[in-house]
């Protein structure tokens, strides 16, 4: 029977650290290498939320048995809590049986965490747990993009890979959205939990008004409104400043409204005809996001421009009998364009004289 728990987000570790990829298995028995003192549910201080923290952290380490005493103090000091009952369960679920047999395999791309593929796939970020056991991952906080995982169920129609979201919106450089439709899930809730936070606030109402704002930015984000989603998620940080895949994902969309901004400055000066700073400009873009298709072949075109200039100076340099400026200019010119024919005549004729 599979467990529905609203999507909340606490303090999830997530790094992507070098590992190797894992053949395909269906179960493998999740042991810690040496199991916690077991927690005191009536520890001073200590709430059901603390508690739940602590449990996260050893279950993206992997170390799910030192992991159960937490839940359990948890779940002493609030019974039938939202997460903790949840990531219990998994820890005894048999992941082929509570996933099903039909899966379909992804590659791990650069941001992704077990918890945000659990979040996307099986529509709850605290699945990462029977998610990562499934693939029989020691590691869950630990995905290396390139490797390859399985993912229970069908593969979706089209790819949802959040590179792909974050260029397209960041080529269109949207205004900030923070009045959107909620996209669903707990975002509705978000004026009423504000609200309660400005009253009394509590940890719990705490931890669910940080899910419902991450869940709302994934939302807008797909929407393309990525300066509305690092608005919310800049909330988020605001009540959860530990949070470190919340800060991953802020700094993500960060770089996706900087790289939307040297676009259009881009594209700014390819109309002056300033093709140098154009390419500098689309160049910039790409750094900051590698997956810009309009960038890259707008950096594609302008080099090619580039190096039809260069070649055009190359030559009149040759014609002076210039030839080492010359040739300074083709091998520049074959930089931009490796298979500038012309450009490499002329170098393989300037050697031959030589």
């Amino acid at each position: 029977m599979r467990l529905r728990n609203p999507v909340i987000v606490t303090t999830l570790v997530v790094s992507l650290g070098a590992c190797a990829a894992h053949p395909p298995a269906v179960e493998k028995t999740a042991q810690a290498p040496a199991e916690a003192p077991r927690a005191t549910a009536g520890a001073p201080g200590v709430d059901a939320s603390r508690h739940l923290d602590r449990a996260l952290e050893q279950l993206q380490a992997g170390r799910y048995e030192a992991a159960r005493p937490e839940l359990e103090a948890a779940l002493a000091l609030e019974p039938g809590h939202w997460g903790a009952a949840g990531l219990l369960a998994q820890l005894d679920a048999d992941p082929g049986r509570e996933l099903g047999g039909e899966h379909f395999s992804y590659t791990v791309q650069p941001g992704d965490s077990l918890s945000r593929l659990a979040k996307r796939h099986l529509g709850d970020r605290y699945k990462f747990v029977i998610l990562a056991r499934y693939n029989q991952l020691d590691n869950p906080g630990r995905l290396m993009a390139g490797q390859t995982i399985r993912i229970p169920g069908t593969a979706p129609a089209t790819p949802a890979v959040a590179t792909k979201a974050a260029a397209s919106a960041a080529e269109r450089v949207p205004q900030a959205a923070l009045a959107a439709e909620p996209g669903g899930g707990c975002a509705a809730g978000i004026p009423d939990l504000e609200q309660r936070m400005a009253q009394s606030p509590t940890a719990s109402d705490r931890e669910r008004l940080v899910g419902c704002y991450s869940e709302q930015a994934d939302a807008l984000a797909a929407a393309g409104e990525v300066q509305g989603a690092q608005a919310l998620l800049q909330k988020a940080l605001v009540l959860d400043r530990s949070n470190a895949e919340v800060a991953q994902r802020h700094m993500a969309l960060s770089g996706a409204v900087r790289a939307g901004q040297l676009y259009q400055q881009g594209l700014a000066r390819l109309q002056d005809g300033q093709l140098d700073e154009a390419a500098a400009a689309f160049g910039q873009v790409l750094a900051q996001q590698p997956g810009h298709a309009a960038a890259r072949a707008r950096l594609a075109s302008v080099n090619g421009q580039l190096a039809d200039r260069y070649h055009q100076m190359a030559l009149s340099l040759y014609e002076r009998e210039l030839v080492d400026s010359a040739l300074t200019l083709w091998n520049k010119t074959l930089e931009l364009k490796p298979d500038h024919a012309e450009a490499l005549a002329y170098v393989d004729k300037v050697k031959a004289r030589r």
